[in-house]
């Protein structure tokens, strides 16, 4: 990314660092409001509410004049990260205990219940005759983004997950959020229906390409730059996208070797490396790879409706930045 594209994303980030102190700006009763603020300001790259403000110029809008908006997807998903952090019994978030150990369970459901509805009152406070519509498609996503999380948790203990049942899965908790948000920037500010449509596949193919780089980072990256354990979804016996991938689709022989290994307690370091050849063998690497590349062309295809700008580069550039991600 160029430096006058990082200079444009620095700067909105501190936009709207300094509007989300403007919704949770009180102080009594300080066991809400200070969990609140711990949450909101753990820092975090700000993609979605960033992307809000690119849509929003894509079609040539105001993006100041939907500042707020970008506000309150943020908040969601600050709302959505101190729930998850509690049903997965999460001790850290960004390099920080989460709320509910920092606190307490109790306090931090209610924080995060408090950031949902304040999300609600930042979106609502938007000057936009489209603003009905947005609050209907606002309540639908995180309905899916909600829907999302509870069939992760139920893939937990479910024993056969399919690909296509983790793609639902990974396209409601994630992709839900990051299409919302490209898709209301433009709304807000009077973009197409055409337009509407191609910034909610951009955010949501952006979002997929994003989870299962995830899953795929977790093996192939280097610990310095993954900044933790390499194969911690294994050694934590998540579902991923490689997982599921090399059940369906590796020989025989490799999945009676690859179950051999996930029926161990605590898998060693050669354990992993073992697991990482077989994905190898089974060719699940580079159908990782091919899936994330797909969604990421996926999301370059659908800018071609917005005419060319400083917004439009950017958000190609962040494909790109998606792309090569290293961590």
């Amino acid at each position: 990314m160029n430096a006058a594209s990082r200079m444009k994303i620095d700067t909105w980030r501190e936009m709207i660092d300094r509007r989300l102190g403007h919704w949770i700006d009180k102080t009594d009763p300080e066991s809400l409001y200070e969990p609140m603020r711990y949450a909101v300001t753990a820092g975090g790259k700000k993609l979605r509410p960033v992307l809000l403000l690119l849509f929003a110029e894509a079609v040539d809008g105001d993006a100041e004049s939907v500042l707020d908006a970008a506000v309150a997807v943020e908040l969601v998903h600050d709302f959505s990260l101190v729930h998850d952090d509690i049903m997965d019994h999460d001790e850290l978030r960004r390099g920080r205990p989460t709320v509910h150990k920092h606190w307490d369970e109790n306090t931090a459901i209610l924080a995060g219940d408090c950031l949902l509805v304040q999300a609600f009152r930042a979106l609502a406070a938007v000057s936009s005759p489209h603003l009905p519509l947005a609050l209907k498609r606002f309540a639908e996503d995180i309905i899916g983004v909600c829907e999302g999380q509870a069939f992760d948790k139920s893939f937990e203990t479910a024993e056969i997950v399919t690909l296509e049942q983790y793609d639902t899965m990974i396209r409601l908790k994630t992709g839900c959020l990051f299409g919302l948000s490209c898709e209301l920037g433009a709304l807000l500010v009077d973009g197409s229906p055409q337009q509407l449509k191609a910034a909610n596949r951009y955010g949501h193919e952006l979002g997929f390409a994003f989870q299962i780089q995830d899953d795929l980072l977790d093996l192939v990256a280097a610990q310095e730059v993954l900044g933790k354990d390499v194969g911690s979804d294994l050694k934590e016996g998540k579902k991923t996208f490689l997982l599921l991938h090399a059940r369906e689709n590796a020989t025989p022989e490799i999945r009676r070797q690859l179950d051999g290994y996930l029926r161990k307690a605590d898998l060693s370091d050669e354990d992993i490396r073992n697991v990482i050849d077989l994905f190898k063998s089974a060719g699940t690497l580079q159908a990782t790879q091919q899936r994330v590349e797909h969604a990421l062309d996926q999301a370059r295809s659908a800018l071609e409706l917005f005419p060319a700008s400083p917004a439009r580069r950017v958000l190609f550039e962040l494909i790109q930045m998606v792309a090569e991600r290293q961590a």
